[in-house]
Formats: structure tokens, sequence, C-alpha cells
């Protein structure tokens, strides 16, 4: 007698899409958000409504993916450097040459303080910051920089390179990776993250803000100089070379394990 395959509240077709590639199990927002978008891709439905989800028969090893990836998340959580949900702001100068700076104590923020510093490098413009909403906002018409660094708490925003953070570990728990999310940006230019170690011994990375909003990845191996990962007391966020008038705002700062393990989908 022909062995006869379960049924289902729904239909199950061939083949809608080819799961050919490598699922990688990637405990952080960027990989979560794709695969969701790969379980979306795999489910239709037919001419009369009725649910179709069209894998191959590798399916179940591709749940699992899922399900350790769930896990992965809970056991290696993200590092929060600023998740901005502690107001600060707004800091603004117009119409001269000026250095303002700020700084915020609360939770959510790593070492227990934030500082804030304007530079406005136009005596003709205007400039300004905050953090509102979860939300750090920059907006200038001039040459200006922005910069955010956690150094511990000072109670002003001055910057102790030397025993800020107490020596914390960026690396531990297999975290090789910042993560931070574009809210918006006018403006494709170069922005900068600072390790330092102490005052003599710093790591810096530079790239390119994008202006798609989305969840940008600087993987700790981008870093070029002589900062320990390991025994890290100030981290900066800044901008690099003043362009002129921009807008952008940022959601979040952290690290992050990159990948734990893979599976192929065949």
């Amino acid at each position: 007698m022909p062995r006869q395959r379960p049924t289902f509240p729904f239909a199950i077709a061939p083949a809608l899409v080819s799961l050919t590639s490598v699922v990688k199990i990637l405990p952080s927002r960027q990989h979560i958000a794709q695969l969701r978008l790969l379980l979306q891709s795999a489910i239709n439905f037919d001419h009369v409504g009725r649910m179709m989800i069209r894998f191959r028969p590798t399916i179940t090893k591709f749940l699992t993916s899922a399900v350790l990836l769930m896990a992965s998340t809970t056991l290696l959580a993200q590092t929060n450097i600023d998740d901005f949900s502690v107001a600060q702001g707004p800091l603004s100068h117009t119409g001269s040459i000026a250095v303002v700076t700020d700084f915020q104590a609360g939770a959510g923020i790593l070492g227990g303080e934030r500082n804030m510093r304007l530079t406005l490098a136009n005596a003709s413009g205007t400039a300004s910051m905050e953090v509102a909403g979860g939300v750090w906002t920059c907006s200038t018409d001039a040459a200006a920089d922005f910069e955010l660094w956690w150094d511990g708490t000072q109670g002003d925003a001055t910057f102790n390179p030397n025993s800020g953070l107490g020596g914390i570990d960026l690396t531990a728990g297999g975290k090789d990776t910042f993560e931070f999310e574009v809210i918006s940006n006018d403006l494709a230019d170069d922005f900068r993250i600072q390790i330092w170690t102490s005052g003599s011994e710093i790591s810096n990375a530079i790239f390119t803000l994008p202006t798609t909003p989305g969840v940008v990845s600087v993987p700790f191996a981008d870093f070029t100089g002589t900062a320990d990962f390991t025994d890290v007391e100030a981290i900066f966020f800044r901008t690099v070379n003043r362009p002129g008038a921009w807008n952008y705002s940022i959601a979040f700062l952290e690290t992050t394990p990159v990948a734990l393990q893979s599976f192929d989908i065949e």
C-alpha cells in the first residue's frame, strides 16, 4: 500500500525559492530581520486563498537554525553602549565659532554618563544636537563637528581616557562588532568610532554613514591602532570632515557577536 502523506490545513507546494545559501546564526537586530524576510519569502497563497509553504525537504534544518538563532540571541545578548533612552540637550550655537559641551548621567548609558561636544567652525552658521525619544539627532547648515563619548561618571564633560570605564572588555561573550541604526541621513559622509585604552593607546575605524535607513555594522577587525579591546577606558562616536550642511539621526549604539554557527540549506 502506498505510504500516505500527512494532511495539513494548507497546501504544501513545490519550492518557490531555492534555499541553497548558508543561513548564519547571527544574534543581531539586522540578521533577525533578515531571517524574518526569508521566512516571509517562503509563504504564498494560491488563487483560492490557501496558504502554501514552499520549502525544500530540508525545512527541518532551517527551522532548527531559526530556533538556535533565538536561543543564541538570549545567551549572547548585545552589550549596550547607549540606547539613547535618556534625553539630553538640545545643545546649539549660532553666529560665531565656538565649542559647546554637555554631559548627562542616567541608566542605559555605558559607564553611567554620556558626554556631548558641538564645534561650530563657521561664524555665520547654526548647529544643534540632542538626544530625545531614543534617537541622537544632529543638524547644521555650516561646517561643524558632532561628538559623543563615554568615559565613566565624571560629573562633567572632561575627557578621561585613562581610568574612565574601568577597563571594560568589549569582546566578552564573543562580541566583535559595533552596531547602530541610521534613522535618517541626508549626506553620505565619514564617521569615526574611537576606542581608548589609555591616552596613548587608541584605535580608530572610519566609515561612510549611509543615507539609507538601517542597521550599520562596524567590525572590530576594521579598526587600526593600539587600543586593547579587552581593556577599554573610553569610546568616541563622532563626525570627521566638517562637510557643511548635514542632518542625521541615529538610534542605539551597541556591540554584538557577528556569527555563532552556520547551516547549509539545500
